[in-house]
């Protein structure tokens, strides 16, 4: 028999947030909402109730782990094994870098701007969950998606958020050294590492110390080093109309945008997000 206890959630919070606050005094409230709810099932009234609520001792004791690894500074998302990107849910572990709302904010312009017709080819290069790859295909239902990563771990992810649907084309590939041989593209999509190594021991822990360096980190002296590939790869793989979009660092654009147009991209622009900082970059096949 499943044994229960009675608490009160206005009380039960509040002791949670006295033992966080410490460690997350910026978003406590976040956490704390989605833990109840995930282990709970408590939306924001059950929260706010002054009264009384049944819970299993089995729950309580994994929300008690999930603290425990939240006062280690690990990043939410990994302890409930998911997060959203654009209202969908997307399986997320510790193989796989955390989505941010800045890559929300120019997968949507794509998806508002940039005509797809049907049988139309998009690759997304270092695709790591797969988010990027299954919002395009979900809104342009006619394309022919590819996605390719060079973590086989990461794949594994992509797969399962795809739902065995088999509708994206996966491949594991190491773009820096093994660039795919197809082509043309009609539109090259890319989040590439671009934070500078000597930046990570000022990054937050849950940053630094949880997400997978590879999918976020470049040496200092070769910034751009995968943006010329990808300059490259657009200027011998983009259909005629094609368009390269990646995000970019704030720091870096206008040296992108100098790469870009130098290997003979045309019409480079980049695009600032919410915050009105540089964040991701399009270029034309030249004409």
């Amino acid at each position: 028999m499943l044994k229960v206890k009675k608490v009160c959630p206005m009380l039960y919070i509040r002791q949670l947030k006295k033992e966080l606050l410490p460690v997350e005094p910026v978003e406590v409230d976040y956490y704390i909402s989605k833990l109840v709810e995930y282990y709970f099932g408590w939306g924001v009234a059950d929260c706010l109730s002054e009264g009384t609520r049944t819970i299993f001792l089995s729950e309580e004791r994994n929300i008690d782990k999930a603290i425990e690894r939240v006062k280690k500074h690990e990043p939410i998302q990994y302890i409930l094994g998911h997060t959203f990107f654009l209202d969908s849910i997307f399986i997320i572990t510790s193989d796989v870098f955390i989505p941010r709302r800045e890559t929300e904010e120019w997968v949507n312009w794509i998806i508002n701007n940039i005509k797809i017709e049907d049988g139309d080819r998009i690759i997304d290069i270092g695709t790591g969950s797969g988010v990027i790859a299954i919002t395009l295909k979900n809104r342009f239902k006619g394309a022919k998606v590819f996605a390719t990563d060079s973590s086989p771990q990461a794949l594994e992810i992509a797969r399962k958020n795809e739902f065995s649907e088999k509708r994206i084309t996966w491949r594991i590939a190491n773009f820096l050294h093994d660039p795919f041989e197809e082509g043309p593209w009609n539109l090259i999509v890319s989040n590439p590492p671009y934070i500078p190594l000597s930046e990570k021991p000022s990054l937050a822990i849950k940053v630094s110390s949880f997400e997978p360096s590879m999918a976020l980190f470049v040496h200092d002296e070769k910034l751009l080093f995968f943006y010329e590939k990808l300059a490259r790869f657009g200027i011998e793989k983009l259909s005629p109309k094609g368009k390269l979009i990646c995000e970019i660092n704030e720091n870096q654009g206008d040296d992108i945008k100098t790469l870009f147009e130098q290997e003979g991209l045309q019409d480079v622009k980049i695009f600032k997000d919410m915050q009105n900082k540089p964040r991701w970059i399009v270029a034309s096949q030249k004409k």
